[in-house]
This record gives C-alpha cells, structure tokens and sequence, in this order.
C-alpha cells in the first residue's frame, strides 16, 4: 500500500520557515480549533507586534489574525472552498472576538485556479498583485489566493518545493538554504520529510554529484532517514546513506583521539545494524561501511 504523503504539516513547516525572519512577531498554530466543534482551520498566524509590517510577498495583506487553508498538490480548489474560508473568517470574528477588519484569509494552492478565479472575478474583481498573488477585491474580509507554482523560486523557495517533482537544481537549492533552520521544529521536520522523502530518486542522484555528507547526517539528527528506512519509502536509499555516512565518517578530524575513533566505529555499527534490520544485503554494508564480513553477521 502506497504511504500518504503528509502535506499539511509539511506545508506549516513551510510557511515558518518562508516567514522566518518574523518569527519573533509571528505566532503559528496548527489546526487551530475554531469552537468546541470539529471546525479547524489549516494555520492560524497571529501577529504579536501590531506596529511591523510584513514584508514578505505572501504576507503583505497580513492583519491581527491570519486565517490559511491549504491545498496539497492533487487537490483542486473551488468557489465552496472560498466560501468556507470566509465562514471561518467570520466566525473568527465572532467567537474570538475579533474586528473584521482585523482578520485576513489566504488559500494557499498547488496549481492556478482558473475557475475559482474567473468566478471571483466576476464577483469581486481580481487583482495581481504579485507573481502568484492574487487579491480578491471589494470583499470585507481581505483575501489573497497564492498559486505556489507561479511563486518567484529565489523568494519562495519552501512553499515551491511542496512538490514531488523537483529538478536536482530546486532541490540542491531549498536543501542548501534551509536545513540548518530550526532543524528542531517538528514542523520543520514534516517539511523535510515531505520535501526530501516524496523526492527520494532525486535526493540520491544529488549525493552522487554534489557534497550532501552534511545534510544527510541533519536529516538523520531529525529521525527521518531511520524513519524512512523503517518504512522502506525508497529503492536503494539504505545503501546511498551508508555509504554517504561511511564518507562523512572518513572525512573527520585525523587527528581525532581514541575516543573520537571510539565514537566513530560505535556510529558505524549503529549504522550497520540498523541497516541489516531493514534488509540490506550484507556485501552493501561491508563495503559502504568498511566492517568485516563477520562484523555485520553477528549484529543482532
């Protein structure tokens, strides 16, 4: 059976990290629960310092209280998802309480609606107010559409990678940029998983030609790679990573002492272990690793 890609959670990660440079006046919450109902809303982003003004493309309409629904890549949007984003606007307005003119919405999609916009359009009027950026007009509740896939890369670089399809450049780019950001966040880390895991074959062909040594072994302080081992999520991403792990090993400090070298075999092991549980051949993790034949076969 083929594992859901979890897109929600990697896009809050997303979102925090496209906003991190206002971290400090930002509040994030996942699924924030609108009443004593099942009524939840993707995110909610609350800005703590009224006086800053947001500079971010995706955040200029920002107001008091930001409503967010997203849609993963498969999934189309539609004039009853408008309406239910603005029903939760209101409601917002009611049960928290809040000044309309306080809240704002955004629908954040995969792929450009042409026919919710055309409709809108017709309704309200549309505007572009950026490359992939579309306010909705004359509406009482202030409502941007963001279409992820026109976004600008070089500004967008984490709501353009919730994608399955990234080129070896956008991945090697979003990767590069943002690994060492937050790596504790477990919202950072659904990011990661979604991003890197639903572009495994890429991700692999990227540690053949570029140095990744350092942003695997991230990958692996944040739980993903025994994680998707675990699951068994790629072809071949066992070995790619024993033998990433095995260089980054051989490349630390020669000068290390016994401890250092003391630590470096007892990583090796654990490598290797973990490895031969999730059914790598033995000949793999001897050469990727460097340990005896007799080594891995007594590993329990």
């Amino acid at each position: 059976m083929t594992k859901r890609t979890s897109w929600h959670p990697a896009f809050f990660g997303a979102i925090q990290l496209e906003l991190d440079d206002y971290r400090d006046v930002l509040e994030f919450e996942y699924e924030h629960p609108l009443t004593s109902e099942p009524f939840k809303i993707d995110v909610v982003i609350v800005k703590k310092k009224h006086d800053v003004e947001i500079q971010k493309n995706i955040a200029r309409i920002f107001r008091q209280y930001n409503i967010i629904e997203y849609k993963s890549p498969s999934v189309s949007v539609s004039i009853d998802d408008y309406c239910k984003i603005q029903a939760y606007a209101w409601l917002s307005a009611a049960f928290e309480p809040l000044d309309f003119q306080k809240i704002s919405a955004t629908i954040v999609i995969t792929k450009y609606p042409k026919k919710l916009l055309n409709q809108l359009d017709q309704y309200f009027g549309i505007k572009t107010i950026q490359q992939g950026i579309y306010l909705v007009q004359n509406n009482p509740i202030t409502t941007q559409i963001i279409v992820s896939s026109e976004l600008p890369e070089n500004e967008n670089r984490c709501l353009t990678s919730l994608n399955r399809e990234l080129t070896s450049e956008q991945l090697h780019h979003v990767t590069a940029e943002k690994m060492m950001i937050h790596p504790n966040n477990p919202a950072i880390a659904a990011f990661w998983d979604v991003v890197v895991g639903t572009n495994f074959e890429t991700y692999q062909k990227l540690m053949e030609t570029k140095n990744m040594k350092t942003l695997t072994q991230h990958l692996k302080e944040m739980g993903l790679v025994d994680k998707w081992i675990a699951e068994g999520r790629a072809e071949g991403l066992a070995e790619g990573l024993a033998e990433g792990l095995a260089e980054g090993l051989a490349e630390g400090r020669a000068e290390g002492n016994a401890e250092a070298e003391a630590k470096r075999r007892t990583d090796k092991i654990e490598a290797a272990r973990k490895l031969k549980r999730s059914g790598v051949d033995f000949k793999t993790i001897v050469d990727a690793l460097g340990l005896s034949l007799n080594e891995v076969k007594r590993l329990k």
